[in-house]
């Protein structure tokens, strides 16, 4: 049978849009919320690899003890996605934080479970220092560690007082930090007095922790983003008082979500040092840092990088970034009317430590949907075998 030019072209179309349907209707994933219950999920945003929930956290014992890291939360505690200040939102997107708060309160030492400590990294809100109703949903999350664990909160790019427009650079500069300082400071409730908080740097912005892990100690340095030398120098100053033990360092941006060194975003007034001059004038240096936390970047869904490299002494240092604030499944999954809100969907990263084995098992976790994350970028396992030589672990 012959056809015109018009009918191929009618036919091709009608199979384009046959191939469509069945993408979209047949191509979704759908994954059970839990092993002993028959409701499922269907995830039409990302195609999530997910275990359910009743995959615990590996190890228990003196041997063993995990790291949570919440990144970005602005989504969260965004003015906008709250019900109770915006109609046509469907829900108070901060209960989602808050369940992930509660989540890491209950797996604390504290409580009986493996959690040590805890880091925020950065964006703890969206719109900077004039939405104070933002900053008291992240301090109400924050707060339910409190007396449970040691913890830090490290200032993002959102995290500043304003914004203002330089125009003979013709470009914004973020200025002020009376907010964050206020809420997460050195003199806020969170950290004066706690004997784990070791000190900030003269800025207020960076902070040094010591926290037990098991029968070891780790020393934490929170930079703040695009760091300056000046902060690097006290950086510095802390992993000399401290120069046998490890080191955890996190900073708001450093790697993107292809695994590279961000570059300098010049945001800051006083000038500041982009991921790769970190690297090169802090990181590289220290042979005592393992591993370094970040969060801001983000493409889409896609929030999970990693990259390994050689310190002076040749020793490993590990980078992971993780941000999930693109993510918006569970306004999808949870039936909701209109266009879903970016939510993060409630995932959040688990780094278990096997101090015997010499191995940090990492996990991505999330309370809205009660699953584990497994695809490579999200469940991975990373060798920390020269620990025996680094630190007689």
């Amino acid at each position: 049978m012959k056809y015109t030019v018009k009918e191929n072209a009618r036919h091709c179309l009608m199979a384009f849009f046959v191939f469509l349907f069945f993408i979209i209707f047949f191509g979704c994933k759908t994954v059970p919320e839990s092993e002993s219950e028959n409701e499922s999920y269907e995830f039409t945003y990302a195609d999530y690899k997910i275990q359910p929930a009743s995959y615990k956290i590996p190890g228990d014992g003196k041997d063993n003890f995990t790291i949570a890291v919440l990144p970005d939360i602005q989504s969260y505690t965004r003015k906008r996605s709250q019900k109770d200040k915006n109609k046509k939102c469907a829900m108070n997107n901060y209960t989602l934080l808050y369940d992930q708060v509660d989540y890491v309160a209950k797996n604390t030492i504290a409580q009986g479970g493996p959690i040590v400590f805890a880091v925020f990294l950065g964006d703890m809100v969206q719109c900077l220092g004039r939405t104070t109703c933002e900053w008291v949903y992240a301090n109400n999350a924050v707060k339910k560690l409190d007396s449970l664990i040691p913890y830090s909160v490290i200032i993002g790019n959102h995290d500043y007082d304003k914004k203002v427009e330089d125009k003979e650079q013709n470009k914004d500069f973020l200025v002020g930090t009376k907010k964050f300082e206020k809420y997460f400071g050195p003199k806020s409730k969170h950290f004066a007095g706690k004997e784990w908080y070791k000190g900030h740097s003269p800025d207020n912005l960076a902070s040094c922790i010591v926290f037990n892990a098991g029968e070891k100690q780790i020393l934490y340095i929170g930079l703040s983003f695009e760091p300056s030398d000046e902060e690097l120098k006290w950086g510095q100053e802390q992993i000399n008082k401290y120069h046998d033990i490890p080191v955890i360092v996190a900073t708001h941006g450093y790697l993107n979500s292809r695994g590279n060194f961000i570059g300098l975003e010049n945001h800051n007034p006083v000038e500041g040092n982009s991921a790769q001059d970190v690297y090169e004038k802090f990181i590289y240096p220290n042979k005592n840092i393992f591993l370094v936390l970040c969060g801001h970047a983000f493409s889409g869904i896609k929030g999970e990088a990693r990259r390994a490299d050689k310190n002076i002494a040749g020793y490993t240092v590990y980078s992971l970034l993780s941000n999930y604030q693109g993510r918006m499944d569970y306004y999808r999954v949870a039936g909701f009317p209109g266009r879903p809100e970016e939510s993060g969907d409630g995932f959040f990263r688990l780094m278990n430590f096997d101090v015997k084995k010499k191995k940090i098992y990492v996990q991505t976790y999330s309370t809205a949907f009660d699953c584990f994350e497994t695809d490579e970028d999200s469940e991975f396992v990373l060798d920390i075998s020269d620990f025996s030589k680094r630190f007689g672990w």
